[in-house]
């Protein structure tokens, strides 16, 4: 008797799951999910993905044998973050962001000897570093397109919970 309960109140919580506003998704026919280039056209205005992607340009100008003095760079963008009200006690943070992309960056273009500097990427990091010297350290937006997978039968049941895959800064470094 007690397993037609169980049954039966299984089913009623499924039936309500169906009737529920996101009960379309139990079926697999919930909205498109979101591409990355739906969240990369966001407005960037985190101090920590300015500071990556500084770092990341600063790499690909050595990469690229721009004549750039990377010091200063970094120096003025500190500055910068701090002219745009950054909490001094948060500069150690960011400056450990910017080491940590710019080492990352250079390990992961290192291997590409005749491939890398393109003259897309020579253009994109000419107009970078022109922004940065004239003191300009806002973060550009940068087009990638990838569709994420299509929401399936069991949609619905997803908690969202996934283990992390990397670690923060890990995420945070650009990926050439």
């Amino acid at each position: 008797m007690t397993s037609r309960v169980l049954l039966a109140l299984s089913a009623s919580a499924l039936l309500l799951a169906a009737c529920s506003s996101s009960g379309s998704s139990l079926l697999g026919a919930s909205k498109p999910k979101t591409t990355t280039e739906d969240l990369v056209a966001a407005p960037v205005t985190d101090p920590k993905t300015r500071a990556v992607q500084v770092a990341w340009n600063v790499s690909r100008a050595a990469k690229c044998n721009f004549n750039l003095d990377a010091p200063t760079v970094k120096a003025n963008y500190l500055a910068y973050e701090t002219g745009q009200g950054l909490a001094p006690t948060a500069v150690p943070e960011l400056e450990k962001a910017y080491e940590f992309a710019r080492i990352e960056t250079a390990t992961r273009i290192a291997g590409q000897e005749g491939t890398y500097c393109t003259d897309q990427r020579l253009n994109e990091t000419r107009a970078d570093l022109a922004r940065y010297l004239a003191g300009d350290f806002a973060a550009r937006q940068i087009a990638k397109k990838k569709t994420l997978p299509e929401p399936g039968l069991f949609d619905a049941f997803d908690t969202g919970v996934r283990l992390p895959q990397k670690t923060t800064e890990e995420a945070l470094a650009p990926k050439e």
